[in-house]
């Protein structure tokens, strides 16, 4: 009966083991896949047309585009 309990506690622990193995896994997949920066961002960033005024920083490509973005932080 003793020996039977403690295979019962080594499958338990096994199983928890393997679990928690699972969930680092996944949480460091998780916050390794992230979206770089394109060629047309990096390009804007290294251009001297980066204004910014009070709280607002405006980056303005040199060649007009159709597409913009939007950062809000919520100042506390």
């Amino acid at each position: 009966m003793k020996k039977f309990k403690q295979n019962k506690l080594k499958y338990i622990l096994g199983i928890i083991a393997l679990v928690l193995m699972i969930l680092v896994g996944a949480f460091f997949w998780y916050v390794s896949d992230y979206y770089k920066a394109d060629a047309i961002a990096l390009n804007v960033l290294s251009q001297d047309n980066i204004v910014q005024k009070d709280n607002i920083t405006v980056l303005s490509p040199d060649t007009p585009s159709n597409t913009a973005m939007n950062f809000i932080q919520e100042l506390k």
